[in-house]
């Protein structure tokens, strides 16, 4: 299992909003932003949007702001989507590992 790795606040929260930026130049759903980031620290969607993530001394996160930097790009530029990137995707109450080489489950194609 990899290494947990600390990220001061602020230089995630930078990254965040950077992201989201990036996000809307490129025609990427900036929620996606928001999902892959809580789905890899230790953030909430509260803490993202009052930007309380910014006083947070360190967070959890299973990427250093380089890796996560690198599956953004790949998110923006190669369309990798974000579940993959992250590893897993939430189906119901279940949390399933994903790769490129299984579909991603959506709630939407299971009526």
């Amino acid at each position: 299992m990899k290494e947990v790795v600390q990220i001061p606040g602020e230089e995630l929260w930078r990254w965040w909003r950077e992201a989201r930026d990036r996000a809307l130049t490129t025609s990427v759903d900036p929620a996606e932003v928001d999902w892959l980031i809580q789905a890899v620290a230790e953030v909430d969607s509260l803490a993202l949007r009052l930007g309380t993530l910014r006083r947070q001394p360190a967070v959890a996160c299973r990427f250093s702001l380089a890796e996560l930097e690198e599956k953004w790009r790949r998110r923006v530029e190669e369309r990798v989507p974000v579940q993959h990137l992250a590893g897993y995707t939430q189906w119901r109450d279940l949390r399933l590992a994903v790769s490129p080489a299984v579909l991603i489950p959506r709630a939407e194609t299971e009526l």
